[in-house]
């Protein structure tokens, strides 16, 4: 590449950036007018506050949003992950607030603010690492419009403007520069590919412990048949001294995390989900999976609320019977995840938009969507069938957009009282049949 079409490729990136920062940016404030210190609540607030009582109150034993211990201390139940790259926007937050002697306070326009930009930037960051990763096996195109597509045809779209200080951003980031890194470490296995390899999915898991299906693909990633599978395994003894490289840096990411936990309750390996809601949280549907409901219910079935994902499914057959890229692997993983969330107390994720446990797979899944649309816009395929691709891109964008609007206005459609005639309701508005209303009931 000459050095002309690099700073050409500088200029584009960089007018790109200030477009999609500036566009998202205008719909936080104009048409979401988002209240930035209503932002770390619920979750949100039980990332942060590792932040704010670390650096700020130098009290990480007594955390508000907490359960409370017989010791007299507080317990997080949520891990320091998000906490850990959220960091550098904190200190933004901490010198602005030291500048115009404002008081510090977790709920504030502040931390907020800086926790959106957080939020955006790793998002953003992440879309850019996918496209590289996609344009590896796909055209210009197909690349750009199933990146375009992940964002703003499904939930990453609405946990990056709408609920900025939940974990989805920062997975979505993490794993997919997890994949990225991946492909560098089994071309090139060595000790710095190993350690970044081993960091970054250490991370992920410590954010959401099921990025750990990811670990599946040092053994399926590009194994598309038993021939490539017994070359794998016998790849990854010969590389063993690597693989213990990834695990030690794997546990290094836990390191912060064991701490806490054992400054708190003495113990350095906790289940911390049993301090939760008065309740032990965990997979008690093992025997009996909601896997209908994940996919199809009314409240936040993940089909029903990004049906773009139907060409996620429509691509992964098509690439399962030609047996082309990385299907196994993204099969694999697929079905653990889904059989994981299915399995969890609370299928639904309480009051999400769409079934937002998927997300930190959009990396691995947009794979096969990228494939349809490289068939779809084959050069001699009729035009009317692209045609009819893009006119589905368009709808499942702006219909997704606009059910975000609508769930951030009233805030929970996962009650038991939310039915399909609400859900009809909701969609009725985004197509301008029925006049908008505050809520959708």
């Amino acid at each position: 590449m000459t050095s002309k079409n690099k700073n050409s490729n500088y200029k584009l990136l960089i007018l790109l950036s200030f477009l999609f920062f500036v566009f998202n940016f205008f719909l936080v404030f104009n048409i979401f007018k988002l209240d930035l210190k209503n932002i770390l609540g619920s979750d949100a607030e039980g990332y942060f506050q590792y932040l704010f009582y670390f650096f700020i109150k130098n009290d990480i034993t007594h955390m508000s949003y907490a359960a409370q211990l017989d010791n007299g201390m507080t317990f997080n139940k949520y891990t320091c992950g998000i906490a850990i790259f959220e960091m550098p926007f904190f200190f933004l937050g901490l010198i602005y607030n030291k500048i115009f002697g404002i008081t510090h306070e977790i709920k504030s326009a502040t931390y907020g603010f800086v926790v959106l930009l957080a939020a955006i930037t790793y998002v953003y960051i992440g879309l850019i690492i996918l496209y590289k990763i996609l344009r590896k096996w796909f055209n210009l195109l197909t690349s750009l419009l199933t990146v375009l597509a992940i964002y703003f045809a499904t939930n990453l779209f609405y946990y990056t403007i709408s609920s900025p200080g939940y974990a989805h951003c920062y997975s979505f980031f993490i794993l997919t520069l997890f994949i990225y890194l991946l492909d560098k470490f089994l071309t090139k296995p060595n000790l710095l590919n190993s350690l970044f390899c081993g960091l970054t999915l250490g991370l992920a898991v410590l954010m959401r412990p099921t990025s750990i299906f990811y670990a599946f693909l040092f053994l399926l990633y590009g194994v598309n048949s038993i021939d490539l599978l017994k070359k794998r395994l016998f790849w990854i003894i010969k590389n063993l001294k690597y693989f213990i490289v990834i695990a030690i840096f794997m546990f290094i990411a836990f390191i912060p995390q064991m701490l806490y936990w054992h400054a708190v309750t003495g113990n350095y390996i906790v289940y911390s989900y049993k301090y939760s809601y008065g309740q032990e949280e965990h997979f008690i549907y093992w025997k009996n999976p909601k896997i209908g409901l994940v996919l199809l219910g009314v409240q936040n079935g993940w089909l029903v609320y990004t049906p773009l994902f139907f060409l996620f499914i429509v691509g992964l057959v098509w690439m399962l019977i030609k047996k082309q890229l990385n299907a196994l692997a993204i099969t694999v993983c697929f079905i653990l995840i889904l059989y994981a969330n299915a399995s969890w107390w609370c299928y639904t994720f309480s009051c999400a938009f769409g079934h937002r446990a998927f997300i930190e797979y959009y990396p691995l899944l947009s794979i096969p969507i990228a494939f349809l649309l490289s068939k779809v816009f084959n050069k001699n395929r009729k035009f009317f069938v692209k045609g009819l691709l893009i006119f589905l891109l368009i709808i499942f964008s702006y219909t997704n957009l606009r059910l975000s609007f609508l769930h951030h206005k009233d805030s929970c459609w996962e009650r038991p009282s939310f039915t399909w005639v609400d859900f009809n309701r909701a969609l009725n508005i985004v197509f301008y049949i029925v006049p908008q209303s505050k809520g959708v009931k």
